[in-house]
């Protein structure tokens, strides 16, 4: 029951976050699944608000719990805490070791959604993607991917996996991610000599009569 409710509030959103100090007080609770939700709840409240660095530091606690379960929602709730985030990078990455794959996946979610100062990362979670678990390989790849340029200067990393029986048919979807964002990058200018469009043209046979007809007037 108390899980059940957890997920409701987070449901809500903003709406929800007005229970954000009893959410909180389920951190605690000795239930995982309980203590998960609520980590859940609380980074889908983030998101509709800033989050304060009191909730952050709570959920940041559970980093370092027993149970796997409470390590991956701890860290995919503080991926949602924007700059609040960004102080627990290092342990985000250190957890790309935790001995749990679910925990290895949140690590790498949680990097990716820490902006430019999580790509100062982006050559560890390029590693990621050639050891370890099939889902571990393909957050990676997502998490490069969500990098945008700075993924994208591991190209040939990502490339080398196209024919992978596990990750390939991910790492093509990154590749072509990458030339959609190099496209968007490059400077796009029209030749107007190339280019025309016929506005500065008379018409052939001279310029041609036009009628104007006002509301209540028929063609004639």
């Amino acid at each position: 029951m108390r899980q059940e409710a957890l997920r409701g509030l987070g449901g809500l959103g903003k709406v929800g976050a007005r229970f954000e100090p009893k959410v909180l007080e389920r951190l605690s609770d000795p239930a995982p699944e309980v203590a998960a939700a609520a980590c859940s709840a609380l980074g889908s409240f983030a998101a509709s608000h800033v989050p304060s660095s009191t909730v952050a530091e709570a959920v940041a606690e559970l980093l370092e719990s027993k149970q796997s379960q409470v390590r991956a929602a701890a860290c995919l709730s503080l991926a949602c805490m924007g700059e609040e985030a960004e102080i627990y990078l290092e342990t985000f990455v250190r957890m790309f070791s935790d001995p749990a794959v679910p925990v290895q996946v949140a690590a790498l979610r949680a990097v990716a959604k820490c902006g430019e100062l999580g790509q100062m990362y982006a050559s560890q979670v390029c590693r990621m993607m050639f050891k370890g678990n099939a889902a571990v390989r393909i957050a990676a790849i997502e998490s490069l991917q969500s990098m945008g340029l700075r993924g994208r200067s591991f190209y040939n990393e990502v490339a080398s996996l196209w024919d992978d029986p596990e990750v390939g048919y991910s790492a093509c979807l990154a590749l072509q991610a990458f030339e959609a964002a190099a496209m968007m990058q490059e400077p796009f200018e029209l030749d107007a000599d190339a280019v025309d469009l016929g506005y500065s043209r008379e018409p052939e046979g001279g310029p041609v009569p036009v009628a104007l007809l006002f509301p209540g007037q028929g063609s004639q």
